[in-house]
């Protein structure tokens, strides 16, 4: 469980780990060789819908600023592929966001205040669900209390987009919920993105070589 070794104990470092705020997303096997770990399936396209179907309905925060932090967490991923994510409001999106308490149309219910704050699904189901019992927050106000909804949502799009749980402490995609003030993709998060989806597509590269030609 989030790369603890196993000693057949319920030691101080475990209960830490169990109290920490984290990813409904069941982990990686520990035996795995990679550090990232990609899924089954990825999407057959670059250029994804997305919406939110419910919005939180206990945060603080606006729609505005649910949809904004939604967007960031996308740019974060598309920055380092080719994958482009375009809005709608209206019918079915690619990737669906909503916010939602205990049983809330999946199998997996959520659990309150603390504990899982998200879950996903991978490609191609696109569903990326917020537990609307947490305390959703957004910049500083999020270090010291409740959970930062752009850090979230971005670990959660990295599930949507058909990547597991890292072994590497510090990338986006370890399973356990850590407050960043600056958020950036590790390399770990870079190299299992990029593993699938192919390295962003540089016109201005692709101009030059052009002109050689």
């Amino acid at each position: 469980m989030a790369s603890l070794p196993v000693t057949g104990e319920l030691n101080q470092e475990t209960l830490h780990k169990m109290e920490q705020p984290r990813c409904g997303v069941a982990d990686i096997s520990e035996n795995s060789p990679l550090n990232f770990v990609t899924g089954p399936r990825k999407w057959p396209k670059t250029l994804l819908t997305w919406r939110i179907s419910t919005y939180s309905k206990t945060s603080k925060l606006t729609e505005f600023q649910q949809r904004d932090a939604i967007e960031r967490g996308l740019n974060i991923w598309a920055k380092h592929t080719p994958l482009r994510f375009q809005y709608q409001t209206l019918g079915r999106a690619d990737l669906n966001f909503k916010f939602g308490v205990r049983y809330h149309g999946d199998s997996d219910k959520f659990d309150g205040d603390g504990g899982v704050l998200a879950h996903a699904t991978l490609p191609t189901d696109g569903e990326i669900h917020f537990d609307d019992e947490e305390m959703w927050l957004l910049g500083q106000e999020a270090q010291s209390k409740g959970a930062e909804l752009y850090i979230v949502a971005a670990h959660e799009i990295g599930h949507a987009l058909g990547l597991d749980h890292t072994k590497v402490q510090g990338a986006l995609m370890a399973p356990m919920y850590v407050y960043s003030s600056n958020l950036q993709l590790h390399s770990d998060d870079i190299s299992g993105i990029q593993f699938l989806y192919g390295k962003r597509f540089s016109r201005r590269k692709s101009f030059w070589w052009f002109l050689r030609k």
